[in-house]
């Protein structure tokens, strides 16, 4: 299991990525509320393979990391891309090239293609009518070939009651 970019070595890399990586690089990316993201930046033997990928790990903060744990949503994103993301046909969701969870520690990670030189958005400012657009026609690619797909709405880890509701947001 990987929990800390310094975890991380050139050969696991290669293994994982399937080119020779010979070092690496990495910098902290996002603004981690539940998790921490880094940029690796990969020196390659050669030309193929990615340029950099993207690792995302449990947060270090104790308060959010057993968020995270409580919520699901780390146990929720590792399966997304383990289970789901493989049966999207070329939907727009990163390779995943690594992931691994731990429920009783929450460790998780998920090594990423990196989608660089894109940046994530503003939520403050908002979107555009050009950039919702996006994002929308974005978001069909993705639920479009899970539409009516039975072993999903079977699956318990997708189906439980939402542990944020109502009555718990009227408390905060």
């Amino acid at each position: 299991m990987i929990e800390r970019p310094e975890d991380l070595t050139a050969e696991w890399l290669g293994s994982v990525i399937g080119v020779p990586v010979t070092g690496f690089d990495y910098e902290r990316i996002g603004t981690g509320q539940m998790s921490d993201c880094y940029r690796v930046a990969l020196r390659r033997a050669g030309a193929d393979g990615p340029a950099s990928v993207v690792l995302k790990v449990a947060a270090t903060d104790p308060v959010s990391r057993q968020t995270g744990l409580s919520l699901g949503l780390y146990e929720r994103e590792v399966r997304f891309y383990t289970e789901i993301a493989p049966r999207l046909a070329g939907g727009p969701v990163a390779t995943c090239y690594s992931a691994g969870f731990d429920a009783d520690s929450g460790a998780f990670h998920l090594l990423l293609g990196d989608a660089a030189p894109a940046v994530a958005g503003d939520e403050l400012r908002g979107a555009t009518v050009e950039e919702a657009m996006l994002a929308l026609a974005q978001l069909g690619r993705l639920h479009g070939p899970a539409l009516g797909d039975e072993q999903l709405a079977q699956a318990d880890w997708l189906d439980r009651e939402a542990p944020i509701n109502q009555a718990l947001i009227t408390q905060l």
